[in-house]
């Protein structure tokens, strides 16, 4: 299975090369941030006449997620479901193949002592609590993390715990951007045998 995540900044502005990217890489879920477009201006038309599915929640020029899948996804949730605000315009969750998908886009944490901080940590804790509740517990964890948040170490337990990997890349969509795509093949050759896979947007690098 091949696996991409984007920080769009503008899924509208970025939708030709979001299709040509696509249409040569062919991965089989791609997840998206920052879509900043609501729901019934969202490109959902040019996506699927692409021959692609595709799930999402966004707000007007703030936020957004969204999920396109070579195949249609499925038992799809948008938010926390813990009682506090449900940020649905930062968490989508679903099962694409028999892999459980969660993309989010993570609060901007500024500086240490700004109240945003607490916020982002106070998200982590929630999202910690979720996939507790979400995941079920294996016995082996794959190895494989590739480049992690800050995670606190009772994440780490539960990512591992149910044979999460957290993925944190970038993928090349706009020519100053550095190009890190991700390709997971989830087979019985192989020993990566993973039954989710968490997506958290990512900050765009200036190539040197």
């Amino acid at each position: 299975m091949k696996i991409a995540t984007f920080n769009a900044n503008s899924i509208r502005s970025r939708l030709p090369i979001l299709l040509q990217w696509m249409d040569r890489h062919q991965p089989d879920v791609l997840g998206i941030q920052e879509t900043k477009v609501q729901d019934a201006d969202f490109p959902r038309e040019a996506i699927e006449s692409a021959g692609w599915h595709t799930v999402f929640k966004g707000e007007k020029s703030y936020n957004g997620v969204a999920l396109i899948c070579k195949t249609e996804p499925k038992d799809v949730k948008f938010g926390f479901d813990d009682g506090g605000p449900s940020d649905e315009t930062r968490l989508v969750r679903a099962v694409v193949d028999g892999v459980s998908i969660v993309n989010t886009y993570v609060p901007q944490g500024r500086a240490i002592d700004h109240v945003m901080y607490k916020y982002k940590l106070s998200w982590y804790a929630r999202l910690k609590s979720c996939l507790d509740r979400s995941m079920h517990p294996v016995n082996r964890w794959p190895g494989l993390v590739t480049s992690t948040l800050p995670w606190s170490r009772s994440m780490c337990r539960t990512l591992k715990a149910t044979r999460t990997i957290p993925v944190t890349m970038l993928m090349h969509m706009m020519p100053f951007w550095r190009s890190v795509p991700l390709d997971l093949r989830m087979s019985s050759e192989n020993t990566i045998q993973a039954r989710s896979c968490i997506l958290f947007s990512t900050i765009a690098c200036r190539m040197r």
